[in-house]
Order: C-alpha cells, then structure tokens, then sequence
C-alpha cells in the first residue's frame, strides 16, 4: 500500500471543501492501491475522514531561526506590522535561495514526534500530491514558501509530485515566480483550472504539453445535490426556484476592492432586482471567521435594505448543497471564484465581480475557461448607465444557458480524464475500470 501525502491550504472556505472532497474521492476510485496521508487543516464537518484509506496527518509549518524570532513579535500590539514588513522580506530571500543554497529538505518542520528536519518527515511517504486551490503565488508568501519546499524535498528524494486543480499566481516578486517554477518543473504532472496566466506559468518553468493540462476546477466532481436538501433551504429563506438572484461578497483583507466598492454593488444589485423584479439571496462561501461572505452578505442587505436581500447562514450547508441552490437560482452576481464556478457549473449564468491583481486572474481565468467574457464585470465600471443592461442581457440570454450546461459536460470528463493522466504521470497502480461512489450509490464509468 503506497503511502500518499496529501496537502492544500485548510479554511472556512466550502469552495476549498469541494475541491478535497471530489479529488479525494476520485483519487481512491483510481488507486484501489494508495493510502491517502490527508494534512488535517479542514476546519469544517466532512465525511472525509470516514473513507476508508484516509488517514489524518497532522498540520506541519515549515520553520526557520529567523521565522521563528519574528512571530515572538506577532502578539505585540506595537510591533505585530514592523514583524510583519520583515517577514515578507525574509520570505523574499528564503524564495531566492531555496533549492539553490538552502537545501529544502533542511529545513525544519514541527510534528506530533518533536522537530524534525523536512528530509526526515518526507521520508515516510511515496508521493506528494496537492489537492486544487488559488495559493501557488506570493499573495500568500508563507504557503508558497511550505508548497514550494515539501515540492523540492518531495523530488529530491525521486519522489513523484502531482498537482491538480491549480491556480498558479499571480506574483508580485521575481524570486516567487523564480521558486514556484523551479518547483513545478519538479512535477511528473501539474493540472491547472484555467487556460490563461496558470498554463503560461507552466509553460514558462518548462513543462512540456504531456506534463501539465488545462484540467478545470476539482469541485467538478462533487455528486448532484439531493432535491429534499435543495428545497428545504429555499424554503428557509423564502424564496422559489428560479425566482430568486443568488449574489455574493467577499470582504476580506486580500481583496480590500470590494470594502471600498460596497455602496455601488448595493445600487448595482438594487438596480437589478428593479428590473427583474425578484428577491435576492445571498450565497455564501467562507462560513466564518472575521472576514466570512455571511458577514459580507448581511452588510450588502443593510445597504439595500427592505428585507429584499436574505443572508443563508452556515447551518446545514455543505458544497454539495450550496452548488445546490445556486442551480435553483435565475441567475448569480458575486466575486467568489467558487460561488461563480458553482454557479456555471449547474448551467446557471454567474457574472464574476473583481478587482486587484489576485481575484483579476481569477476572473478572467473563470470567463476563458466558460468561453464567456460577458461573465466579467470589473468593480469600476459597476457606475457605467450600461452595466445593468449588460448583465441583464446576460442574464435573460437562454442560449447561454445551453452552452454552459454543454460546457458542464464536457469539462467534467476533461476532469476525470486529466486526473488519471496525473496519477499515470506518478506511475501509480490505476484501477482497470473506474469506479466512483456518488451519493451512496455505484456508478460505473
């Protein structure tokens, strides 16, 4: 049984959910063979840890002298930002001479054992596989840094590295585009989810056209939501299938755009709901936390005010369900990747507000990927007399519809295609016929 260490960044986030739960249940339907070793940075309820083959492995954090002297001053209400300044710049030179002068599997990890050394704790496991997500990129420069590393030690070792799901970048520094492709050229196989600035990415570190594909988000393989659980939170809520608007709003210190841009989605959103004269509801996606789409959504409302916004709140809300509801909507406005993602992928039109660098390759990866770009609307143009009749064109446009179901199609087999292409590149034992278990049922593909 070969040992499989399993890693992404855990949150709040039901979008990073979904991508855990359908690549990991489609990795063990095509490697009757393998142990997955899943880090356990999953905050949120899943089933996950009742497959069998699943094993939870604690959380590690990479670690090194002058990191560790910085987050002493993390707690101190004076010198928290000045710590801050120097990490980023610490982490700018750790970036420039990983893999060159700093041998990755030096560096020191924390486990439930005591420290170790990250050539020490890769040694347990066969193989490393990354699970889809939006952090190969120095917006979040520690998990680039603890990526990049458990990559490098992962091949130093001719250990295979897989990938699926990926957003890679954007980057605001040289030495992280630099360490992040010196990882990915250690890849038997990267799966990306957009076609723009994530496969120029692996062209550019070298990858040749059999080692990295255009393979859609992992959230694709999430089962169908079951109609009772569908129609019990629209009741909820108050509102009818396919007479509502699904909307929602990411206010978040990595996208401050959206605080600063709060007032015009409120006219914007309340001009829509003029002229299509339906109540909206508010999908979220972060569950909790500071900084939670619930928290957004309820500000949203208290602009627009008179009850016409309902705010879902996290209680019994699963991806599955969620993706759920959004098919049941007319149509849907927000700035989650996933909320939009979701969205389109049960044929329901979602246009993508964005802005910055981060949530900018989001959006436009989303729109190339769907073959829409009337799916985009930059926050500037929210004051622009035609951006309403825009989206309301793309809204009421039936053959879009068509065309994102038939998209929904084909990428879903893209999906599954791919992803045994990743597990082949890994040269891992695939079952002959794949078999998939969806909602307590078999389904043979």
């Amino acid at each position: 049984m070969q040992k499989i260490l399993v890693d992404n960044l855990g949150s709040w986030n039901i979008g990073d959910l979904a991508m855990l739960e359908a690549s990991v249940e489609e990795f063990l339907s095509l490697a009757p063979t393998v142990e997955l070793h899943l880090v356990d940075r999953v905050p949120l309820p899943t089933k996950i840890w009742e497959l069998p083959r699943v094993r939870r492995t604690p959380n590690v954090e990479v670690k090194t002298r002058d990191l560790n002297r910085l987050a002493i001053l993390d707690n101190s209400p004076l010198l928290w930002r000045l710590a801050a300044y120097y990490r980023n710049h610490l982490l700018a030179s750790l970036f420039e001479r990983l893999g060159r002068q700093i041998a990755p599997g030096k560096l020191m990890v924390d486990t439930a054992a005591g420290r170790v050394s990250l050539e020490r704790y890769c040694e347990d496991y066969d193989a490393f596989y990354i699970f889809g997500g939006g952090n190969i990129n120095d917006v979040f420069p520690a998990e680039l840094l603890r990526k990049c590393a458990l990559m490098l030690c992962f091949a130093a070792q001719g250990k295979p590295v897989i990938l699926t799901g990926q957003q890679i970048g954007p980057f605001q520094s040289q030495a992280g585009r630099e360490v992040a492709a010196r990882a990915l050229r250690e890849t038997a196989f990267a799966g990306v989810r957009e076609p723009l600035d994530s496969a120029r990415y692996c062209r550019e570190a070298g990858l040749s056209e059999e080692r990295y594909a255009v393979m859609g988000d992992d959230s694709f393989g999430l089962p169908q939501a079951s109609e009772e659980d569908v129609s019990r939170l629209l009741a909820r809520y108050g509102v009818e299938e396919n007479k509502f608007i699904a909307l929602n709003v990411r206010v978040t210190s990595y996208l401050p755009e959206t605080q600063r841009h709060l007032q015009q989605i409120a006219a914007f959103v309340s001009a829509l709901l003029d002229e299509f004269q339906l109540p909206a509801l508010v999908v979220p996606v972060v569950m909790d936390g500071p900084e939670s789409d619930i928290l957004g959504g309820r500000k949203l409302a208290s602009l627009i005010g008179a009850g016409r916004v309902r705010v879902m709140d996290a209680e019994g809300v699963t991806p599955v369900s969620a993706r759920g509801v959004l098919g049941r909507a007319f149509a849907a406005l927000g700035t989650s990747y996933h909320f939009c993602t979701f969205s389109c992928a049960e044929g329901v039109p979602a246009v993508c507000l964005y802005d910055g660098s981060y949530y900018s390759q989001k959006a436009l990866g989303l729109a190339a990927f769907w073959r829409v770009e009337r799916l985009l609307l930059p926050m500037g143009e929210l004051n622009d007399p035609e951006a309403v009749r825009r989206v309301s064109g793309v809204f009421r446009d039936a053959a879009l519809r068509e065309k994102l179901k038939r998209r929904a199609l084909e990428s879903l087999q893209d999906w599954h295609a791919a992803f045994r292409q990743a597990l082949q590149a890994a040269r891992l034992p695939l079952a002959a016929v794949q078999v998939r278990v969806i909602a307590g049922e078999h389904d043979r593909d």
